[in-house]
């Protein structure tokens, strides 16, 4: 995605109209490789500077905890500002050239009524951005890409030196134009080229002197000039501005700091994919691994049904040694009995005798009792309830939405089929993964009731036979692979249904507008024996048709229940 100079400009009029009014302090500074975030009050500004997603946005609390997850646990220069405008006041922002830079100055008090004053810009160019640090006389403090005179004939992007922004955009100058005609459309400065392209495409549904003004609204001046505007993004990732809504753009309304969070967006849904990748590989290792055995296991079995016929050929050996030849490479024998011969393959090395005991040993190898042969059979079949819970896993992984509680599951799964590992980009350990012990299930708190919902194949079991007790409530959408579902406690019918609609979103149907689920007591839920830890059988079900509650990350959830927490005791 990009951000257009257009909106730029409008983003930078929000946040000084923001500052002037608000007086904001950084109170808090998290960071990572590719990105920056400071507590400003009631949210956090973010900064990217990453290939493909440069700009700045405003982010929750939680969407920054998430980034962090994923973040190395110190970073040069996020230690670097938190000496120099922690604390600090937010006064001012600004575009700069026109361009997709946003310039943002900070004061610190640094003791008996005297200030320091930094800047801080971001660089959303194409196609990697920057951020840098500023003293009072623009020069680099520190910057997240360094550029050389080798690497940039520019401009030099080095600590020490003055800041110097990219080469300024050759075009016209909105406010000295009187009319407007089809060429100087592409070439206004402040207008982005494929916000050009668009009036272009439209050129003949307007006068001149209507796309004249309809610029002029996007870039004119004073803080209420774009209440006629509404921020847009195309199929491209491109967010722009515009007192028109164009059919190829989805609408993102008409304030610029809720517009910008399309970049959140994309920033989570980085970290989701990894999460994702890195889950599935987690998985798709322990179903081989289990595949394996299970051929190891096979093999066991189809040489058990060869031992016999081991057997008879080391017989007939013995019973025609006298007629074998020595260094005979393979022999046709029969027996009382038999319709024909049959070929044996023998070493020429050895003699009749040693032959004959060479296929007795391979016998004995070969050879299982009945009882083990079935133990076997049965270990086969744990084993394919084993891979089908797996496979389940994997498929429902893509269904948790939210990026906390997928983390929570990528970690649970961790834990229990990679012990000992941790992805060093998705994984790594906080101060409270001690306490973090049972395995990945979500609670939420309805009056007097308490609703338990596993997030994984070690959640549902934790949540169905550890947490549960005989009278709770356990719910399951019928016949899908999905989450198990606890109410503990007294259940209101409120309860009751929003526990369904859990259970319905934490399934395989949580896109469908009606799914069905069966409630029952935890006593009529028995395990299956084998090594599919979460694979149940249950009766006397009462049939509830509910929908998924399919706004949960979102916050609807608050229509039905007072508190939702991620219990990780």
């Amino acid at each position: 995605m990009s951000f257009s100079p257009e909106f730029i400009y409008s983003l930078s009029c929000e946040l000084d109209k923001n500052f002037k009014e608000h007086n904001p302090r950084v109170s808090k500074i998290e960071g990572g490789e590719s990105w920056l975030a400071l507590c400003i009050g009631a949210y956090w500004l973010l900064f990217s500077w990453g290939s493909g997603r440069n700009g700045v946005c405003k982010a929750t609390e939680n969407e920054v905890a998430v980034l962090k997850k994923s973040a190395p646990a110190r970073t040069p220069l996020v230690e670097f500002l938190k000496s120099q405008i922690l604390r600090g006041q937010l006064t001012a922002a600004s575009q700069i050239q026109n361009d997709r830079i946003i310039k943002i100055e900070v004061n610190r008090l640094v003791g008996a009524g005297f200030f320091k004053v930094r800047h801080i810009i971001s660089e959303a160019t194409e196609p990697i951005g920057n951020f840098l640090l500023l003293d009072e006389s623009f020069s680099i403090m520190d910057l997240a890409r360094h550029s050389s005179p080798d690497e940039n004939q520019y401009r030099t992007l080095l600590p020490g030196h003055a800041y110097a922004p990219p080469p300024p955009f050759e075009g016209l100058d909105l406010t000295e134009l009187k009319t407007l005609d089809y060429e100087q459309a592409r070439v206004i400065k402040g207008i982005g080229r494929q916000l050009a392209e668009l009036i272009q495409a439209r050129w003949n549904e307007r006068s001149a002197e209507e796309w004249l003004s309809f610029l002029r609204k996007i870039k004119g001046a004073g803080q209420n000039c774009f209440d006629d505007c509404s921020y847009q993004v195309n199929s491209r990732g491109y967010l722009t501005l515009a007192p028109m809504n164009f059919a190829e753009c989805k609408d993102l309304g008409k304030d610029a700091l809720t517009a910008s969070r399309y970049l959140i967006d994309g920033l989570i849904g980085g970290v989701r994919g990894r999460l994702l990748s890195y889950g599935t590989k987690i998985i798709d290792k322990a179903i081989r691994s289990r595949q394996r055995h299970k051929e190891g296991i096979e093999k066991q079995i189809s040489r058990n049904d060869a031992a016999e016929d081991l057997k008879l050929r080391g017989q007939l050996i013995l019973e025609h040694i006298s007629e074998i030849p020595p260094r005979a490479e393979k022999v046709y024998l029969s027996s009382w009995g038999m319709d024909k011969k049959i070929e044996i393959m023998l070493d020429p090395e050895l003699t009749a005798a040693q032959n004959s005991e060479r296929y007795f040993k391979k016998y004995r190898k070969a050879q299982n009792s009945a009882k083990k042969i079935d133990e076997l059979r049965c270990e086969i079949s744990s084993i394919d309830q084993s891979i089908n819970e797996l496979t389940e896993q994997k498929e429902l992984l893509p269904l948790i939405d939210d990026v906390a509680e997928l983390e929570y599951a990528v970690r649970d799964i961790s834990d229990w089929l990679a012990p000992g590992k941790i992805n060093k980009n998705n994984a790594k350990k906080s101060k409270n993964d001690k306490i973090r012990q049972n395995p990945a299930h979500l609670r939420y708190d309805m009056d007097s009731a308490v609703i338990l919902v596993g997030l994984n194949a070690r959640g549902n079991r934790f949540v169905t036979f550890k947490q549960a007790a005989p009278n709770d409530l356990w719910l399951h959408a019928r016949d899908l692979p999905g989450s198990h579902v606890i109410i503990k406690g007294k259940a209101s019918e409120d309860a009751i249904n929003f526990a369904a609609s859990l259970a319905a979103y934490y399934s395989k149907g949580k896109n469908s507008s009606k799914v069905q689920v069966d409630c029952t007591q935890r006593k009529n839920v028995r395990s299956i024996p084998g090594n599919a830890m979460a694979h149940v059988t249950y009766s006397n079900p009462r049939v509830i048709f509910v929908s998924p509650c399919n706004k949960l990350i979102g916050g609807s959830p608050l229509d039905f229940i007072s508190e939702k927490t991620n219990e990780r005791q």
